[in-house]
């Protein structure tokens, strides 16, 4: 199992929060790299509460890379070029 940081950059930092790590369970792999990992359903209310935390907040503070697919489904993809 690996451990991946996730990072808070730019606009998606509203509320100057750190990075946060979460164990890779669900890769989704390309050439031998992680792209991208599926969030588990307490990894996904974790990213939610890290980044804001207020359920009434339209701040859109999340990690780069992060797609919500469904109501407790989300994607974070990750820049190719780094490679984990």
């Amino acid at each position: 199992m690996k451990k991946i940081t996730v990072g808070n950059e730019g606009r998606y930092n509203f509320h100057n929060v750190s990075d946060l790590t979460l164990r890779v369970i669900n890769p989704i792999t390309r050439d031998g790299k992680i792209v991208a990992m599926e969030l588990t359903p307490s990894q996904y209310r974790k990213v939610n509460k890290h980044f804001c935390g207020m359920s009434d907040c339209c701040c859109g503070s999340e990690p780069k890379g992060y797609e919500e697919i469904d109501h407790n489904l989300a994607i974070i993809h990750f820049d190719s070029d780094r490679g984990y």
